[in-house]
């Protein structure tokens, strides 16, 4: 019930199943007071003031100097680890606890605009104690982790950001592409290495798959960010973020311009949907192979 292809397998939409993703969080984890108010009948104010007591009572745990610190290198040496394995079971560790990893890219976008909106809703004083608390000098970093554990991170600053969080491209579309590219020769641009194409002078496109010596594109749509047809009505309302609401209709007007856009570049454009996809995957993997090949 915390993977949102769960909810997805059982016909939700990907806005849906994110809902019901972090409902099912917050109704079974002690720390949100939804859990006392729906599973153990806790009004609001006796909710928070509970979870407010087992802060307080972890804070005092974690002050102890019997509790170790997985998190840190030394607590693994300690255990029989050498410091460059140490440094791996820590990494390891990190993706396990990651909750964001299997998000859906503007689903992880719209989680961070909210983190930063509700960052600049507080004082100034607020939030130079948060940055307070958050800064680290190399020093420090190397104390806690390590120096091999630091330089690494200084190299690797921002790549994770890059390929992950900023993506423009879902998880979903990626697996197909990877699959289809096993069955045809040609050289398959995609994900990563996804190319921009100019229509005019300031303005251009992003790309979900280009075969780039046949002048030929396989656009994935998925079903909630591009309204698919089949589901939503003209005009239904798609909330892809707090601040951007809009109507179906709107969204398939902006489809067809990019779609008109590119045919006059003189690109061959293939639309494949998300439902369709995960409804008859070796059907639309023929298409797209013909599609290429023709």
């Amino acid at each position: 019930m915390y993977d949102i292809q769960y909810w997805v397998n059982k016909g939700h939409s990907m806005e849906e199943s994110y809902q019901l993703v972090e409902k099912s969080k917050k109704e079974n984890s002690c720390w949100n007071k939804e859990f006392w108010i729906v599973k153990k009948g806790y009004s609001e104010k006796d909710a928070i003031k509970k979870i407010k007591e087992i802060q307080t009572k972890n804070s005092k745990k974690q002050n102890k100097k019997d509790i170790k610190n997985i998190y840190l290198v030394n607590t693994w040496i300690d255990k029989g680890y050498s410091k460059k394995d140490a440094i791996e079971k820590i990494k390891i560790l990190k993706e396990k606890c990651n909750i964001y990893k299997n998000l859906d890219k503007d689903i992880l976008n719209d989680i961070l605009k909210k983190r930063k909106e509700t960052y600049y809703s507080k004082t100034i004083e607020e939030r130079k104690k948060i940055n307070k608390s958050r800064g680290r000098t190399k020093k420090q970093l190397i104390d806690k982790y390590g120096e091999e554990y630091v330089d690494e991170l200084s190299i690797n600053r921002g790549k994770g950001r890059r390929n992950n969080i900023f993506r423009r491209y879902s998880k979903i579309s990626k697996s197909f592409f990877d699959d289809l590219k096993i069955l045809v020769d040609d050289n398959l641009l995609y994900g990563e290495n996804e190319k921009w194409i100019r229509y005019n002078k300031n303005k251009g496109y992003y790309v979900d798959l280009l075969i780039e010596d046949k002048n030929k594109i396989i656009e994935f749509n998925g079903d909630f960010y591009h309204a698919n047809p089949k589901i939503y009505e003209s005009n239904s309302t798609i909330k892809i973020s707090k601040s951007k609401i809009l109507i179906a209709n709107e969204i398939w007007k902006q489809d067809k311009l990019k779609l008109n856009n590119l045919n006059e570049l003189g690109y061959d454009v293939l639309i494949i949907w998300e439902q369709d996809v995960l409804e008859n995957r070796d059907d639309i993997i023929n298409e797209c192979i013909k599609f290429i090949k023709k």
